[in-house]
C-alpha cells in the first residue's frame, strides 16, 4: 500500500523535525498518555515549548554539546521531552533500563562521564539512593521526573522536573527553540546505547539522527501505513528504537494517537474485543504508558490498528 510520504531533508536532525512540526501544526496532538483513567494530551506547540525550557534548564546545570546525560526512567511524555532537550543542546542521551544491575549502572555512568542523571520516579530514586555502587560516582545533579521529593544522598544536588522547567523558562527570555537547534546536524551523535554485554561489559554505541530517520523510513516503506492507521507504542526508553524519533516520513494529515493499548493489557482486552480485531499478544510491561500520534513521536509499533 503506497503512501504519499515526503522525503526527509538529509541535513535535518530530529530536533529540526520537532521544530518544523510545531511550526506547521502547532495545535495537533503530538503525545497522549493515560493517567488515573484520563487521557492527557500534549500538542506539538506545547511539546516544543517544553523541550526549549528543559534544554535551557539543562544548560544552567552545565550541560553542553558533547556531554552525556543519563535517563533511568519509563517511556513517559516527560522522558521524551527530556531526551529531545538533550539533543537540542547537542548532548548525548544515555538511556538506562530502570532494572539494570547497579554495578552496570555505575559502569555506564563512569564510561560516559555522566554528571547529570534524570530519574523516573521515587521508586527508582530510592533504589539509587541506597546503592553503595554509586558512592563517589561522577554525578553532580539529579532530576526527579515524577514526584516532588528529590534524591538526598551521595552528596548530589537534586531538583524536580518542574523545577528544571522553571529554571529554563527563567533563563531563556525570548530565546526560541529554533535558535537552540540551529547548529545541530543529522550526522552528529544524539544518544548512547548500551549493548547487551553478553560477551563482557556493555559497550556504548553512538546513534545519530540520520541512523534513526533511515531506520524508520525503511520500516515504513515495508509496513505501508496510511493516514487511517494508528500505532500502539510499547518501548522502553533504553531501547534503540525508543520514544524520541519524530517520524519525518508521515504525511501531516494523520490523525492523533490511538487510545488502544497492547492487547495483553487488561485495559485493552474489552476494547480489542469490541473492535472485532484479533492480534498477536504481547507481554505488557511498565513501559506501555504512552500512545502517540502516527505522525509524531513513537517507539516500536507493537500493534497496528485501522480506524
Amino acid at each position: 500500500m503506497a503512501t504519499d510520504k515526503p522525503a526527509a531533508n538529509e541535513s535535518s536532525a530530529l530536533v529540526h523535525l520537532l521544530r518544523d512540526r510545531a511550526d506547521r501544526e502547532p495545535r495537533q496532538v503530538a503525545l497522549r498518555v493515560k493517567r488515573l483513567g484520563l487521557w492527557q494530551e500534549t500538542t506539538w506547540a506545547d511539546l516544543a515549548t517544553r523541550v526549549r525550557n528543559l534544554a535551557l534548564g539543562l544548560a544552567t546545570l552545565g550541560v553542553k554539546a558533547g556531554d552525556a546525560v543519563a535517563i533511568i526512567a519509563a517511556a513517559t511524555p516527560e522522558a521524551v521531552a527530556l531526551d529531545l532537550a538533550i539533543q537540542a543542546l547537542g548532548g548525548l542521551a544515555l538511556p538506562i533500563h530502570p532494572y539494570t544491575s547497579l554495578g552496570d549502572v555505575r559502569y555506564l555512568l563512569d564510561s560516559a562521564g555522566v554528571k547529570v542523571l534524570l530519574i523516573g520516579d521515587l521508586e527508582t530514586a530510592d533504589r539509587l539512593r541506597t546503592a553503595r555502587e554509586l558512592d563517589s560516582a561522577p554525578i553532580e545533579t539529579t532530576v526527579l521526573i515524577e514526584g516532588t521529593a528529590g534524591l538526598q544522598s551521595h552528596a548530589w544536588r537534586s531538583i524536580t522536573f518542574s523545577e528544571l522547567d522553571e529554571l529554563g523558562h527563567a533563563a531563556g527570555g525570548t530565546r526560541s527553540l529554533d535558535s537552540l537547534v540551529e547548529g545541530r546536524r543529522a550526522d552528529e551523535p544524539m544518544s548512547l546505547h548500551a549493548t547487551a554485554g553478553t560477551g563482557g561489559r556493555p559497550r556504548l554505541v553512538r546513534i545519530t539522527s540520520a541512523n534513526l530517520i533511515a531506520a524508520w523510513s525503511e520500516f515504513l516503506d515495508g509496513f505501508g501505513p496510511s493516514a487511517q492507521d494508528s500505532f500502539v507504542v510499547e518501548a522502553p526508553v533504553s531501547h534503540v528504537a525508543g520514544p524520541t524519533a519524530p517520524q519525518p516520513t508521515f504525511p501531516s494529515t494523520r490523525r492523533q494517537s490511538t487510545k488502544r493499548w497492547p492487547r495483553s493489557s487488561p485495559r485493552c482486552r474489552s476494547r480489542c474485543h469490541n473492535a472485532g480485531r484479533r492480534g498477536q499478544r504481547r507481554s505488557a510491561g511498565p513501559f506501555n504508558k504512552v500512545a502517540r500520534s502516527t505522525g509524531g513521536l513513537f517507539g516500536r509499533a507493537w500493534a497496528r490498528t485501522r480506524r
